[in-house]
């Protein structure tokens, strides 16, 4: 397991899972295509 943290959309297009933060709190886990679908990102 690799964990990245980024602030850029291009820095992790590629990863199977992304997680999204909100002030510390996860809202959001899945892959980018779900993520965005659901205007995570």
């Amino acid at each position: 397991m690799i964990i990245v943290i980024a602030h850029k959309l291009s820095t992790v297009k590629s990863a199977n899972r992304i997680v999204v933060l909100k002030d510390g709190v996860i809202e959001q886990v899945g892959a980018l295509t779900k993520l965005s679908y659901k205007q995570g990102i």
